[in-house]
């Protein structure tokens, strides 16, 4: 079994009663049936309120009428884990915000976002992400219909994003627009059937010497900003959340979203590097999982059009504040943008299917 893993994933510790968002509250949490046994089998004197809290016919946690789980404390502690420790939490609990993806005979392990801590870890630090790989002896039964070839050309199409995006000696649109025009060339290979000449295409785009499509414009960023609407809404505020930075960013003229594009990035020194960081999560998270669909250019084009969604969270952010922002907002964004999309199949898959449609290079 070949495995990848994040740099910092095992290090990562939740921060319980200090987190501003409690992963605790705002969505059902599964129960696995290993866990479901010891609840059942539990015999201490905290045994009856345990199985009282359980909805065994949905093996759920219950809710209280704020949809907070009914472990889940005013200190934000977990009631279960205070009587009864670490060992008594179920799977659920005890790996978000650590993120798998699963091939044949690979393994990769990530730190979502959609967790405050890892946001803010992620947007605090100016190096760049990076992973471990190594082996180990298990073995897996194959998987059916694995398309091996595919998922071998998209790896090393994937370490090749990845440097592109984060080489910073070329400015971060470029190296957006580059990465893209190089995928869409696999893309179109794939597309049509010509599978071995697919990586070569791939080269041939990204040292082709091209103009690159500006992402600054007001107008194709209120119909990429628009498309978040389309998206179900996980939270009761994120609309109105949405229509707020809307009205703030987009009724306007170019030539004053343009300089106030130009302002924040005058008061922001790491802003690029911020971005560069939200493209490669969603690149190395996401973009192998196009064996399984051959949207290719649909998950790089959307790893790059959510950092740049984000960012205009950010910006509208930072005129509601007089133009000040924190990195504990611009984390609060994050973590709040990534609930809204990847907490939710749906969503995911809505939003890769308007990237299939909406080609920006």
């Amino acid at each position: 079994m070949l495995r990848r893993k994040v740099r910092g994933y095992d290090s990562f510790r939740c921060i319980a009663g200090d987190c501003p968002q409690t992963c605790c509250a705002g969505w059902l949490i599964e129960i696995d049936d290993e866990a479901l046994e010891g609840y059942q089998k539990e015999t201490s004197a905290y045994g009856e309120t345990l199985r009282a809290r359980i909805d065994w016919e949905e093996k759920v946690f219950r809710q209280d009428a704020d949809a907070r789980c009914a472990f889940l404390r005013q200190d934000g502690l977990c009631d279960m884990y205070c009587h009864l420790g670490e060992d008594s939490l179920c799977l659920t609990c005890t790996s978000y915000p650590r993120h798998t993806e699963e091939f044949e005979n690979v393994r990769e392990y990530s730190l979502a976002i959609s967790c405050p801590a890892v946001a803010e870890q992620l947007l605090a630090t100016t190096q760049p992400l990076s992973w471990e790989t190594w082996e180990d002896d298990e073995i897996e039964e194959p998987y059916e219909e694995f398309h091996g070839i595919l998922y071998e050309k998209l790896v090393v199409m994937r370490e090749s994003m990845i440097a592109i995006m984060q080489d910073r000696r070329i400015p971060f649109a470029i190296r957006c627009h580059t990465m893209l025009r190089k995928v869409n060339a696999m893309q179109e290979a794939l597309d049509e059937g010509r599978w071995e000449a697919c990586l070569l295409d791939a080269k041939a785009a990204e040292d082709a010497k091209e103009g690159v499509r500006a992402f600054a414009s007001l107008e194709d960023m209120h119909v990429l900003f628009r498309n978040l609407y389309a998206l179900e809404p996980l939270s009761y505020m994120w609309r109105e959340r949405l229509l707020a930075a809307e009205h703030l960013l987009y009724e306007t003229d170019q030539e004053t979203y343009t300089h106030l594009q130009q302002e924040f990035e005058t008061s922001q020194p790491d802003l690029f590097v911020k971005m560069e960081q939200i493209v490669v999560y969603f690149i190395f998270a996401y973009f192998c999982g196009a064996v399984y669909d051959e949207y290719v250019y649909a998950l790089a084009q959307e790893a790059v059009v959510n950092a740049y969604l984000i960012r205009e969270l950010w910006l509208a952010k930072w005129l509601e504040q007089d133009k000040t922002i924190t990195i504990k907002d611009m984390a609060e964004i994050a973590y709040r943008y990534s609930r809204e999309l990847e907490h939710s199949e749906e969503n995911l898959e809505s939003m890769e299917e308007m990237m299939d449609g909406q080609i920006l290079v």
